[in-house]
């Protein structure tokens, strides 16, 4: 499982990356913080927050096995 997310991350970060504003509020109202959501044999989620700079930090992954 592990090696199926550690795969899949440089595709998570580039979409983080272009897609920040398009992607889904961790809390409504909270446009700072979004999620990816990816179905798939395990689905998953990454938790992405805008830091000040505007750089994008990680900050959390739940995998459903």
């Amino acid at each position: 499982m592990a090696d199926f997310i550690v795969l899949e991350l440089p595709a998570v970060i580039e979409r983080f990356a272009t897609g920040f504003d398009d992607l889904p509020e961790i809390t409504d109202g909270t446009p700072s913080g979004r999620m990816l959501i990816a179905p798939g044999c395990s689905a998953y989620v990454v938790y992405g927050v805008l830091l000040d700079d505007g750089a994008i930090e990680i900050v959390g992954i739940s995998i459903d096995p």
